[in-house]
């Protein structure tokens, strides 16, 4: 039997989540647009997005990619866990090392965090408002460990470097629980401790939040994707079903958002709605879209430098859609450039 996902399926997915990425941390900082609840949970937000939808205007598109664009990091979280799996428990390695693993997996991330921070801190000095760290913030940056910090959404920047640190210790929780102990019941005891954890603190928005910038936030598609890795092979629905699980799981999402309990589970439905939206999608298009999952991590750390190169100037008040296209182009583009310096960087060994 073959695995439920393929590489270049896999590929695809990345590709997907990244624009989506892109986008939302672009729109997301535009004016008179609705913000997402990503860290937290805000019910204001609920109501603006649904009154958003309602008016159908110019604007309509982007309060959507504002909204709900940052589910793509639920896609890569995903990705990890299914990845570990294939590659550490069903690939040609027998055995990992905890120090080794662990070591390998910071050096792999900070190998592409690198190049990303370094071209992001000399353009954020000579563009409008510079963002001044802490020594504490560069060290904890520069260590992935800034998501410990008191106020990670502070000392990050910039933000979607969050993933990072996030990705690191979701590497550590299964070098050692998921990986030596592979009942399918550890994966769920993970989710349903989290979950309890953040139901725990509802409406604490602080509290929430730190906890969403660590694993509590991202227990839940890593886990997921580690059990369907492990226990799900290849199985045949026609295109039409698929596109119907795409639709059905559509509006879970959008009806889970509009309360807290349905909030964290959202992501769930949003990992089925990408498996069914990558099933329905024709070879030439997962192809395409292969080629830009290829170079997701380049245009993750880069596309933060285009944001605040576009997003301080007049395409923010006016031709936004033109500025988003120049910001993607630019993005793209920038990605192609880092991802040449990344593959002169020594790779690290196991």
């Amino acid at each position: 039997m073959k695995n439920f996902l393929s590489i270049q399926e896999c590929s695809a997915m990345r590709a997907l989540a990244i624009l989506s990425i892109m986008l939302h941390n672009y729109t997301h900082w535009l004016p008179n647009i609705v913000k997402e609840n990503e860290f937290t949970y805000r019910q204001e937000r609920n109501t603006q997005f649904w009154q958003a939808l309602q008016l159908y205007n110019d604007d309509f598109l982007l309060h959507i990619m504002s909204y709900l664009g940052h589910y793509g990091v639920i896609i890569f979280l995903f990705l990890s866990g299914f990845g570990v799996v294939m590659k550490y428990e069903k690939g040609n390695i027998s055995e990992i090392k905890t120090w080794s693993f662990i070591r390998y997996n910071y050096l792999k991330l900070w190998r592409i965090f690198i190049v990303g921070f370094i071209a992001f801190v000399l353009i954020d000095a000579i563009t409008k408002r510079m963002h001044f760290y802490s020594f504490t913030d560069v060290v904890a940056m520069l260590g992935l460990f800034g998501n410990l910090l008191d106020s990670p959404s502070q000392s990050i920047w910039p933000g979607p470097y969050w993933y990072f640190g996030i990705t690191l210790q979701l590497y550590v929780i299964y070098c050692l629980i998921l990986y030596r102990y592979r009942y399918w019941g550890i994966p769920l005891l993970l989710i349903i401790i989290c979950w309890l954890w953040q139901s725990y603190y509802i409406g604490d928005h602080q509290v929430i939040t730190y906890l969403r910038y660590n694993f509590v936030g991202g227990i839940l598609p890593f886990c997921i994707g580690i059990l369907l890795a492990r226990f799900v092979k290849e199985f045949a629905l026609n295109q039409f079903i698929w596109f119907a699980i795409f639709l059905i799981s559509v509006a879970a999402i959008l009806a889970l958002c509009f309360t807290f309990q349905g909030w964290l589970w959202a992501p769930v439905f949003v990992i089925i709605a990408m498996l069914a939206l990558i099933k329905v999608l024709s070879h030439q298009t997962i192809s395409f879209l292969t080629k830009v999952g290829n170079i997701s991590a380049a245009i993750f750390i880069m596309h933060p430098i285009a944001r605040k190169i576009f997003i301080f100037t007049e395409y923010s008040n006016s031709n936004v859609y033109a500025g988003l296209l120049l910001y993607v182009v630019a993005s793209i583009g920038l990605a192609w450039v880092a991802q040449k310096i990344i593959e002169q960087l020594p790779n690290p060994k196991l």
